[in-house]
């Protein structure tokens, strides 16, 4: 907890952060790999190619962040393999940062990806980051599936166009289920607890299609859009500062990872120190740096 704190607080050194990466627990070696990318360290820490090989999950992400933000290919090459890898822990996080990343090839794939029940949900989640037209149409013949997939098409096609999910463009809430199952029929291995995809809006899959059918003119299938605004470092600053809470984290990380740690969002931070980190990253509004393995 301790090495958490210092380090979200830049109070870690690159140093200390670095002899840090050998330690036994997990959550210390996370903490101090997210603090050498805030630090100004000119090199990857020389423990990075071990790390991204860890056998715990947490610690390979972490790992992949690092080395993004320092520019190593090795890290890139993890992220890609991993995303393949049947079961992966980290599969939902890895499909986003491949989205980001605006590989057309990888859009044609998580669109595939969307067909199959049992990557379905995880692919809807990465197409909203694609900012592409193709995956808002994707999401947009979801939203009339059961509820799960429903709200989470209709949060990626709004990521991508802009469209607020309220007023006519929604469904009412449907009415909780008050009898409870014959003993014999119920589930007893049912996960029935409320996951952060529940308080989503239900999109009115009708509704969104006829404004989609006026607004679709307006967007270039060769743009990548954010919110309804063409891809920029303005538009990417705008989402961190007004964007919905559970997408700014993957914001954040392009933010970082694009140019290469000058410019940070912490957004676990307090408000006033976010808007201190927004205001010094000012300066990607007018010119944000391509992505580096992508370009």
């Amino acid at each position: 907890m301790a090495v958490s704190v210092l380090g979200f607080r830049g109070h870690l050194l690159g140093g200390r952060a670095e002899d840090l990466l050998s330690h036994p627990d997990a959550l210390v070696v996370t903490a101090a790999l997210r603090a050498l990318n805030l630090s100004s360290k000119p090199h990857a820490p020389r423990l990075l190619g071990v790390l991204l090989g860890d056998s715990r999950p947490e610690v390979r992400w972490a790992a992949i962040e690092t080395g993004l933000v320092f520019g190593v290919r090795d890290a890139w090459t993890v992220c890609e393999r991993e995303s393949t890898a049947t079961g992966s822990p980290l599969r939902r996080r890895l499909w986003a940062l491949l989205a980001a990343a605006g590989d057309v090839r990888f859009l044609e794939r998580l669109i595939s990806f969307s067909e199959e029940a049992a990557t379905r949900e995880d692919a809807l989640w990465a197409l909203g980051f694609t900012g592409r037209v193709p995956a808002a149409e994707s999401c947009l013949r979801w939203m009339c599936e059961e509820p799960r997939v429903a709200r989470l098409a209709g949060e990626a096609f709004s990521a991508i166009t802009g469209l607020r999910m309220a007023g006519a463009h929604v469904l009412p809430e449907p009415e909780p289920e008050d009898a409870l199952p014959p003993l014999e029929d119920e589930d007893l291995d049912a996960d029935l607890g409320l996951r952060p995809e529940d308080a989503l809006a239900l999109p009115a899959q009708d509704e969104v299609a006829r404004w989609w059918e006026r607004a679709r003119d307006g967007f270039s299938p060769d743009n990548r859009y954010l919110l309804g605004k063409p891809f920029t470092g303005a538009s990417l600053l705008d989402a961190l500062a007004q964007g919905p809470m559970r997408r700014r984290h993957l914001y954040a990380l392009e933010l970082m990872v694009r140019t290469r740690g000058s410019y940070a969002v912490q957004v676990r931070a307090f408000t006033s120190r976010q808007r201190e980190q927004l205001a010094l990253a000012s300066a990607v509004r007018e010119r944000l740096p391509a992505w580096g393995f992508m370009s």
